[in-house]
C-alpha cells in the first residue's frame, strides 16, 4: 500500500493549520470526485495512507482558495 503525504506552509514559513486536502485519481481531465480528504495538522502536515499504487492529484482548499 502507498502513502501520500506532504506539508503546507505560508510564505513566512509558518505551517498552514486547518487546510482541507483532497485527493483524486489522476486523469488528464479535471477530476470531479474526491477519493478522500483530510485536514492539515498543527505542523501543516497531511497524510493519506493505505492507497493503491498509482498517480493521484491533490487539491488544497484554504482561505477560500483551491490550489492544485
Amino acid at each position: 500500500m502507498a502513502v501520500l503525504k506532504g506539508y503546507l506552509f505560508l510564505d513566512d514559513g509558518s505551517p498552514t493549520v486547518g487546510a482541507v486536502v483532497n485527493y483524486y485519481a489522476s486523469t488528464e481531465a479535471a477530476p470531479t470526485s474526491s477519493l478522500g480528504n483530510t485536514t492539515t495538522d498543527a505542523q501543516g502536515m497531511w497524510t493519506f495512507s493505505g492507497l493503491a499504487a498509482g498517480r493521484y492529484d491533490v487539491r488544497i482548499d484554504w482561505d477560500g482558495t483551491t490550489h492544485r
